[in-house]
């Protein structure tokens, strides 16, 4: 009877080895992720003169600003 079931008792141990390895791996992971800081690159995002220089002449640039109506202040009763 041992015999029976020790290839099936095989198959499961090494998944639950296997299993443990990793879940341990990420956990180890995430703690030293956990402890550094990230940084982000920043991009310029500058328009270039020639950009400028289309929309003016397109008529795309507002001098006073992106809206034409005035702001409206909404009130909660």
């Amino acid at each position: 009877m041992i015999k029976k079931y020790q290839s099936t008792f095989l198959v499961y141990s090494a998944v639950l080895l296997t299993s443990f390895v990793l879940f341990s791996a990420f956990i180890v992971s995430a703690n030293q992720t956990a402890n550094k800081e990230q940084v982000y690159e920043m991009t310029d995002h500058t328009i270039s003169a020639k950009a400028e220089q289309k929309a003016e002449q397109e008529g795309y640039v507002k001098s006073e600003g992106e809206q034409e109506s005035k702001p409206v202040i909404a009130v909660a009763h």
